[in-house]
């Protein structure tokens, strides 16, 4: 009885049924059995061989599990020997990775073991690791589509100077994003600056944003620089921009327009170099069309709008 006979129909009706890959084969390599998911992995039904998949395929399937690290479990042993390791495969443009459990079993009364290959795809498993460890460094995990969604995109806009408006309610971890953004960008090693437009009080932002010199008002006993010259070079995170009092929006739009403003009780001109983050619980388009935010403002701020779901509609962030 050969190797193959040795398995029931009852073993190979369950091995046949796995999600996992299997694959039977002779010391020499000769493919003594496979089950439909390790056609549907590995993309070529009906080889025969390891040596096939690559004749066939070009994928170098058989090379990796003839590598050194796996040549012990592939060699003619006594004993059982396993061996895991992933495989990158390419098959019709699309990319997968394997995980390969690949075990030498030696076959009572024969003088030759076979060879056992229990092929798992870890594709997606990876790409959340990735997202997961990716985002534990920014502080925001998630593993919501969405979320990792605009994770990525957060990716490809990071290294931009383009503008950009996260809105979503509170606790939707907009701060996060920006540090995130900020993170990501060429500007990482200049600062972040972040100021909350709802925590200071009217009479005090703007002299908070741009800065004063001595003698501007009642209290202003020296030159005191503002949020806009600590971030020069770096990205000023504004947060509850809704706050802004209509009457420091131009003043806001020209900085963001042409890199300069005044500060409080100067007529001089300071020029910085800034990227703007905003961020608002409110909808900002909504308080456009209101009357209460001014629109050339909105249009500045919103290069790039980010809508941030709420948590209750990420059920799988919960637990997190």
């Amino acid at each position: 009885m050969n190797a193959l006979e040795q398995f029931t129909p009852l073993m190979d009706a369950v091995i046949s049924h796995i999600h996992e890959g299997v694959i039977l084969t002779d010391y020499k390599g000769k493919i003594l059995f496979h089950n439909p998911a390790a056609d549907e992995l590995l993309g070529f039904p009906g080889f025969e061989s390891m040596a096939g998949i690559q004749a066939s395929t070009g994928i170098d399937f058989n090379k990796t599990l003839t590598s050194p690290a796996v040549s012990n479990s592939l060699s003619r042993q006594p004993s059982v020997d396993q061996h895991c390791f992933e495989q990158r495969i390419t098959h019709n443009g699309k990319t997968r990775f394997l995980e390969v459990n690949a075990t030498t079993v030696p076959v009572p009364g024969k003088p030759d073991p076979i060879h056992l290959m229990v092929m798992s795809d870890i594709t997606d498993k990876r790409r959340l690791h990735a997202v997961l460890k990716d985002s534990q460094t920014s502080g925001m995990i998630t593993q919501d589509p969405r979320m990792i969604e605009i994770s990525a995109m957060m990716e490809h806009i990071a290294p931009t100077r383009a503008s950009i408006l996260l809105q979503g309610e509170s606790g939707t971890g907009k701060s996060m994003m920006a540090r995130r953004i900020h993170q990501r960008s060429d500007r990482r090693n200049a600062e972040l600056v972040e100021i909350n437009c709802a925590a200071i009080p009217e009479a005090l932002l703007e002299s908070e944003l741009f800065g004063h010199v001595k003698g501007a008002f009642t209290g202003a006993t020296q030159n005191r620089d503002g949020r806009f010259q600590a971030a020069h070079g770096g990205t000023l995170f504004l947060d509850e921009i809704s706050e802004l009092p209509l009457h420091l929006q131009p003043k806001l739009l020209k900085a963001l327009e042409e890199q300069t403003f005044h500060m409080v009780g100067s007529d001089k001109t300071v020029k910085v170099d800034v990227r703007i983050i905003t961020a608002s619980n409110q909808n900002l388009r909504e308080l456009v069309d209101a009357g209460d935010f001014r629109a050339d403002l909105y249009y500045r701020l919103a290069v790039i709008p980010v809508e941030i779901p709420a948590l209750r509609d990420r059920p799988g962030d919960i637990p997190l």
